[in-house]
């Protein structure tokens, strides 16, 4: 489905909300046993900590 095709909808998102799904994720990450998992679960969380915070890729993941 190419972009153009969805329907996007603005929204207002709070840091804190993504801050705690970032949070969540980061703990499945830690207890998944998969390296595919925890690989899909990084760039999820990468993906939704950038939806508010527009800070250096690499400084958010050395901290991941």
């Amino acid at each position: 489905m190419a972009a153009e095709d969805l329907d996007f909808n603005y929204e207002v998102i709070s840091p804190s909300e993504v801050d705690q799904i970032v949070a969540a994720l980061d703990q499945l990450r830690g207890r998944a046993t998969s390296q595919t998992i925890r690989e899909f679960l990084e760039e999820c969380s990468t993906n939704i900590h950038y939806l508010v915070h527009d800070d250096d890729v690499n400084a958010f993941e050395a901290a991941a």
